[in-house]
């Protein structure tokens, strides 16, 4: 399985952001930030921070190839939603 962040590094570009602006607005280690320079994984709280502050969906930002097919499941972006509906 591959992860693929290339609609996010185009999306910063799209909004003249850097990936150190991406850091810091959205709290994001730089660790985490190689791993996804890398194609690793990455939780899916900091894909949805990601998603908060740059107002876009994990499909945007995020594809993944399994066996050679690129896949994405709605129930991701259902956790999302879940996860910042609830009232804090």
């Amino acid at each position: 399985m591959t992860y693929n962040y290339n609609g996010l590094w185009k999306l910063l570009i799209d909004m003249n952001l850097k990936k150190k602006d991406l850091m810091e607005r959205a709290n994001i280690a730089s660790s985490t930030m190689a791993k996804m320079g890398k194609g690793l994984p990455v939780k899916l709280e900091v894909l949805a921070r990601i998603c908060k502050e740059l107002k876009c969906d994990i499909g945007d930002i995020l594809h993944i190839t399994y066996w050679g097919k690129q896949i994405w499941k709605n129930c991701a972006s259902a956790h999302i939603i879940k996860y910042y509906s609830k009232p804090k």
